[in-house]
């Protein structure tokens, strides 16, 4: 892939990293001059020196036509006990789900994760997140191709450094009509005690957030996050972080295209294993006068007190950041304290939207960037034997901001073989 480079990266175990477009760590001469080769991880010493980066190992991907190899998560329990995930090519060239841990500070080698070759028909399947409640005990989600071309989601944990078998997560059959949906968030607040986000595609081609609990190692049954049918009038909608502590108490957000074609940013919170209903962030119709604001991130302690942070669009049509709290001694959105710029108010967000797009994003591609969309998504224009297109296009048609849906197959400027999605590029950008 000559301007889009990936590396697989494990930083001592407690971060992954993940370098995207080339132009933002190399020359796009010295992107091409790298290869297609992609494997790197790091380990760090005591006394906080970083270590030498090595790659995962039992990974290695020699395919040309599948470049991105990459470690998407991470989570560490305790020093030197991790657990990461993510995808890489089987020895039949086919994209699969893997998973690797580390344990006294030695990281082991990776393997597909159980279960999900037989889940993933249609060649694509990758782990989305991870998060560990104790060492050896952790929990993760991604998506894989069904034998319809269409994108499922899957949940496997791992039990006393063992791990399970991926299942697809319950209730997602019924609510994915529309063959679309991935898993962007996973946490876990005590062993066995996990909630999961997303979402999925329904009949109608809308885009609906979803969150599934686990409780005692079980996995419930997913539902559609409450409160955000009557909020997504636009039919855009998905999560994009969860956080949890403790067990059965957690908080999550993004967004959301209202009916005014504009996106808002949400957060909805799970108080004793009940999720609310979720509320536009308090204070961010104020702010969001630029027409798009979202949630990036959640973190939550264990006292169930929560932060959360993302950007609005100012008046100017630039980018601000902003965070919001939540209250422990409150539960469900009452706690949720208006949202507040930093005070470094001129700060400018990287985003390459500027205003509200007003013509289909092929006419207009300044103003169509992809922080609307999933990492894996972008990611999918490139897997082999995928519809990644078809999948972009429909992300697409509900892209905030016309006031109306777009129709589908509007921005035939993008392609697997010729176009990719960036952070900050217009979905419309020519890659070669």
């Amino acid at each position: 892939m000559r301007d889009l480079m990936r590396r697989t990266v494990v930083v001592a175990g407690v971060a992954v990293v993940l370098l995207g477009p080339a132009a933002g760590v190399a020359s796009a001469a010295g992107g091409a001059a790298a290869g297609p080769r992609l494997a790197a991880a790091a380990q760090a010493v005591p006394g906080g020196t970083w270590g030498t980066a090595e790659q995962v190992p039992g990974t290695a991907n020699d395919n040309p036509n599948f470049p991105f190899t990459t470690t998407l998560s991470v989570s560490c329990a305790s020093p030197g006990k991790c657990s990461a995930g993510g995808v890489d090519e089987d020895s039949s060239g086919i994209p699969q789900a893997f998973v690797v841990s580390r344990v006294n500070g030695t990281w082991g080698t990776s393997i597909e994760v159980p279960g999900s070759v037989a889940l993933n028909q249609g060649g694509y399947a990758q782990i989305s997140s991870v998060s560990c409640a104790r060492a050896g005990n952790c929990s993760a989600g991604g998506f894989y191709a069904d034998s319809s071309g269409g994108f499922q989601v899957f949940v496997v944990s791992q039990v006393n450094g063992t791990w399970g078998t991926a299942i697809e997560v319950p209730g997602t059959a019924a609510l994915n009509q529309g063959g679309l949906a991935e898993i962007n968030s996973v946490s876990c607040g005590a062993v066995g005690n996990c909630s999961a986000a997303g979402f999925y595609v329904d009949s109608s081609g809308n885009f609906q957030a979803f969150v599934v609990s686990q409780v005692i190692g079980t996995w419930g049954t997913a539902i559609e996050v409450p409160g955000t049918a009557a909020l997504n009038q636009g039919g855009f909608t998905y999560v994009n972080s969860v956080s949890c502590a403790p067990a059965g108490n957690c908080s999550a957000g993004y967004g959301y295209t209202d009916s005014s074609g504009h996106f808002q940013a949400f957060v909805v919170s799970q108080v004793n294993g009940t999720w609310g209903t979720a509320i536009e962030v308090p204070g961010t119709a104020a702010l969001n006068q630029g027409g798009y604001a979202q949630i990036s991130s959640v973190s939550c302690a264990p006292a169930g007190k929560c932060s959360a942070g993302g950007f609005y669009t100012d008046s100017s049509g630039i980018g601000q950041a902003f965070v919001v709290d939540k209250a422990p001694q409150f539960s469900g959105s009452e706690g949720i304290r208006p949202a507040v710029a930093p005070r470094c108010t001129k700060c400018r967000v990287g985003s390459s939207r500027s205003r509200p797009a007003t013509a289909p994003c092929a006419d207009a591609p300044a103003n169509v960037t992809s922080l609307l969309l999933p990492l894996p998504l972008r990611m999918l224009l490139h897997a082999p034997g995928i519809t990644g297109l078809r999948v972009v296009e429909r992300a697409i048609s509900r892209w905030p901001g016309s006031g109306r849906p777009q129709t589908p197959g509007s921005c035939r400027g993008l392609s697997r073989a010729g176009g990719y999605l960036s952070w900050s590029g217009s979905l419309a950008r020519r890659a070669y």
